[in-house]
């Protein structure tokens, strides 16, 4: 079946509002892309002029040629267990951090709550991503008591970090 000259204006249209949302990691010269990543939104089927929403950090597969209509196809990340840890919390407080209190972690980065943690670098390096009751962290700081299978997570308040107290969790990572 042959698409009409129209057909396949829309069908760039619809490329280019992917575009808009989509980071890309590869080029689209009339034949298939490779994988991409999500930066705001992610359906799988086809999509609409109208533009279609996407989940954060999901990578996807974008399908497109200039005779064919677009789809973007989800691949779900496959979560394998780094096993039970100890997890505390701590704050940029003098309390918790010492001489380091306000200033950046030990990979030079300055803390995030929601984002940042600390790990013993020989069993979680700097930069991993791991899941912790199913929230993304980045290993970003270390500390002298943080040894083996123990991670601090950070926090802005030295209270809510107290109402954290210590738990048992297990820890997950995103296998490719």
């Amino acid at each position: 079946m042959s698409l009409t000259r129209m057909q396949r204006k829309r069908n760039v249209a619809r490329l280019n509002i992917i575009w808009a949302t989509i980071s890309i990691g590869c080029l689209v010269l009339g034949g298939v892309c490779g994988a991409a990543f999500a930066t705001s939104g992610v359906k799988s089927g086809p999509l609409t002029s109208q533009g279609d929403s996407f989940e954060p950090a999901q990578k996807v597969q974008v399908y497109a040629s200039p005779t064919s209509s677009i789809h973007v196809a989800v691949k779900e990340p496959v979560y394998e267990s780094l096993g039970m840890f100890t997890v505390y919390a701590y704050c940029p407080c003098e309390k918790c951090c010492g001489q380091w209190a306000g200033g950046p972690t030990a990979s030079g980065v300055m803390p995030e709550e929601g984002r940042t943690i600390a790990a013993d670098w020989d069993v979680l390096p700097a930069g991993t991503e791991v899941f912790i009751n199913d929230h993304k962290y980045i290993v970003e700081d270390t500390g002298s008591g943080i040894v083996g299978n123990k991670i601090d997570i950070f926090m802005d308040s030295h209270q809510d970090a107290l109402n954290w107290g210590v738990r048992e969790l297990e820890v997950f990572y995103a296998a490719e």
